[in-house]
């Protein structure tokens, strides 16, 4: 921090009580942004801090609180929300600092304490983006091999029949298969046939794992230089369709291309049956893509605009009218508010339901 001593960790679990820090107010990425301050000042120390107080919400989930944790950027990133800008919020509610009696040996020893962890957290930093850059490549790997030997262009899926709308450039599982990722080790394996994928649910020891069944319906996630990187995985329950998960590695840029066109608006939304209803209500002749979630809207929205850069964007509005009612705020409309607002010739289209209760 800049301007005054550190804070203690007890004094930043002081300030995140208050009211204005309750944790059910805040949307995911605003949630993401107070892992990242409280991983700028402490390092992985903040972690502690960052799940007691998540604790104090309704939707509490360690395992949500430990992935964000360890995704969030401590330098950059985030919107460089740091300490400092909690510190500035809870002011505006009438929080104050006690007073401490710190003599300057004090005062010299917490500053110099503060820089070494600082440049500890920097190096750890460093060798993270290295250690993921490989990673990401190791996963980028096994989601091109699964798309030559295990994916094909025509198929049964129960998501789209229950959605009533096509698959445009999505895959389909011709085999059963399981992806099984080892991080520590940089490699993964794919497992075959009825036997093997029992016998690896019988013996699996917490490896991060993903199963492609007949089915299911694969959306490709590519990034802006045309390169396959991950894939997204839409399963095949016949009572309750819809269930998606992306192999282990980042989707930041990432998108799905369901057709192109060479003059009309494009359009950008989150899920995959929204953008795909809009492109065959526009009988297919703009292009379309898929974000994947609000947080990932405005990066593809920029990619859109460079690649298209005097043709309007229309950006696909989710309605999250259900967290409104329980949090105050609706992340969907919020986002594609933000890429109306900071992207030129961008605008968003508003859902509208006739039964907005029955979601």
């Amino acid at each position: 921090m800049t301007d005054f001593e550190p804070l203690s960790d007890d004094e930043v679990r002081d300030l995140l009580s208050l009211p204005c820090f309750d944790p059910d107010k805040f949307s995911q990425p605003e949630w993401a942004k107070i892992a990242g301050a409280l991983k700028n000042e402490f390092g992985q120390l903040g972690l502690d801090i960052f799940d007691d107080w998540s604790r104090t919400g309704s939707d509490y989930d360690l395992k949500a609180v430990r992935s964000v944790f360890k995704s969030v950027k401590a330098f950059g990133g985030n919107g460089t929300y740091t300490i400092a800008s909690l510190v500035y919020e809870a002011k505006q509610y009438g929080w104050q600092r006690k007073k401490r009696d710190l003599s300057h040996e004090d005062k010299k020893r917490l500053a110099c304490e503060q820089a070494e962890r600082r440049a500890a957290r920097e190096k750890a930093e460093r060798e993270e983006r290295v250690h993921l850059a490989k990673w990401y490549d190791v996963v980028a790997a096994c989601a091109n091999e699964l798309m030559d030997k295990f994916l094909v262009l025509e198929g049964k899926s129960f998501y789209l029949e229950q959605k009533k709308v096509r698959g445009f450039n999505v895959r389909f599982v011709r085999q059963s298969v399981v992806a099984v990722f080892y991080e520590d080790e940089y490699r993964y394996e794919l497992i075959t046939g009825y036997e093997n994928i029992k016998e690896f649910w019988v013996r699996r020891d917490g490896e991060a794992c993903c199963q492609f069944q007949k089915g299911a319906t694969v959306v490709p996630a590519f990034n802006a230089a045309g390169q396959l990187r991950n894939l997204q995985v839409i399963f095949a329950a016949k009572k309750k369709p819809g269930d998606k998960r992306f192999l282990p590695a980042t989707t930041t840029g990432l998108f799905h291309e369901l057709g192109s066109s060479n003059s009309g608006p494009v359009m950008v939304g989150e899920g995959y049956a929204t953008v795909a209803s809009a492109y065959m209500a526009m009988a297919c002749e703009w292009a379309a893509f898929t974000a994947f979630n609000s947080g990932k809207l405005l990066q593809v929205c920029e990619v859109v605009r460079e690649r298209f850069p005097d043709r309007p964007i229309l950006v696909l509005a989710d309605d999250d009218h259900i967290t409104e009612a329980e949090k105050g705020h609706n992340p969907g409309i919020d986002a594609a508010k933000l890429c109306a607002e900071q992207i030129p010739n961008c605008f968003f289209v508003p859902p509208k339901f006739q039964e907005r209760a029955n979601g």
